[in-house]
């Protein structure tokens, strides 16, 4: 009988454990997982069309190379007319940066050609070393501002006997000094090259110690010059990486006179956490301005050229899965599906205020002038 007894015993705690464990087992599949709280209306489509939100939104692409192309120039209209007709987006105009081959020869006839739609910066390409009265007169000739190349110095220049490898260079301390004096503000300023994560380090910029270098010595060179306003292209690409995106944060949380067009940038997104991206344009979205880096492949094929400025703003507008990538294709890309608060500020709101410029009778003015 006491046998029977501790028999049943044991079996009723064995049936108790495996009872008591199962539903330890359960517990974790009953965990909801977290949700993000940072685009509640995140929900990806394959839909390959897209007729624009904000068709009455004018765009400024603030980063283009039509040069003194008459023939490109013109072409970039007959893309507006297509992406306006097709897409329903006001692509309305475009800053000119100007490009080695072709220069701009004259300011008032890049507007004349563009009928008022487009303004012009000074580009430099190979590093020249300008007078503070050299900018004045480039100011006086109506240029809104100045764009300086500081890629890698192997992509730049072949005498190294000449070389200034950085933008930090003393030797280009007056022609900052000009720029600030005159309030010539720095238009698109390229520095470094793309530099990814370990297994896509990129095939311009692959040295990671060259690359971070270059970032210290834009720093040094915008901590210098408090009063000189600053436009860096491409982001300064830091956004090939998450942790660059965060070292982007601290320089524009630390420097007033900083900002960042987006040109060429868009193919790199899938590199990014998209929330950590979407995240980032929203919190500093009073600093980021609207770009494409387009030079003269519409002259090619103005289709495309419309086809692809469509797919940036599919990035920003919508949470679609853009296959084509970015303006320069490439991977697929989840659009931020950005507000359209957000939306207006980096299509034209930005740029105006930051280059004190006017929309006035459908023309693009420079009030400075």
């Amino acid at each position: 009988m006491k046998k029977l007894l501790v028999t049943f015993l044991f079996l009723i705690c064995t049936l108790t454990y495996a009872q008591n464990t199962e539903t330890i087992k359960m517990t974790p599949t009953k965990t909801a997982v977290k949700k993000s709280v940072i685009d509640l209306n995140f929900k990806p489509s394959k839909d390959s069309t897209y007729i624009s939100k904000y068709p009455n939104i004018p765009i400024i692409d603030a980063h283009t190379h039509a040069s003194g192309n008459y023939t490109t120039i013109k072409n970039y209209l007959k893309v507006s007319d297509i992406i306006k007709e097709k897409y329903h987006s006001n692509l309305a105009y475009w800053i000119n940066l100007d490009k080695w081959e072709n220069p701009i020869t004259s300011v008032d006839s890049v507007r004349i050609a563009s009928h008022g739609r487009m303004l012009c910066s000074y580009g430099d390409y190979n590093v020249h070393i300008f007078t503070a009265k050299e900018i004045a007169q480039k100011k006086a000739q109506g240029y809104l501002g100045c764009k300086f190349w500081f890629g890698p110095y192997y992509r730049r220049m072949t005498d190294s006997l000449h070389l200034i490898k950085n933008i930090d260079d003393p030797r280009l301390a007056p022609m900052f000094k000009g720029m600030e004096e005159s309030g010539m503000p720095m238009t698109s300023l390229h520095i470094a090259d793309p530099n990814g994560p370990y297994t896509a380090r990129g095939e311009w910029c692959a040295d990671p110690v060259f690359f971070w270098e270059q970032i210290r010595a834009l720093e040094n060179v915008v901590n210098k010059y408090p009063k000189l306003t600053f436009v860096i292209a491409h982001g300064a690409w830091l956004n090939n990486q998450d942790a660059q995106l965060d070292y982007m944060r601290y320089l524009l949380s630390k420097y007033p006179n900083l900002n960042i067009d987006l040109a060429a940038t868009y193919q790199y997104y899938y590199l990014l956490n998209r929330d950590n991206l979407r995240d980032f344009i929203i919190e500093y979205q009073d600093r980021i301005i609207y770009g494409t880096d387009v030079s003269n492949e519409c002259n090619e094929d103005a289709e495309l050229t419309a086809k692809r400025y469509s797919n940036t703003f599919r990035i920003l507008e919508t949470s679609q899965i853009v296959k084509e990538g970015g303006f320069f294709e490439g991977h697929e890309i989840i659009g931020l599906n950005l507000p359209k608060k957000v939306i207006e500020k980096i299509y034209y709101k930005n740029v105006l205020r930051i280059y004190s410029l006017k929309i006035e009778n459908g023309k693009l003015i420079n009030v400075t002038k």
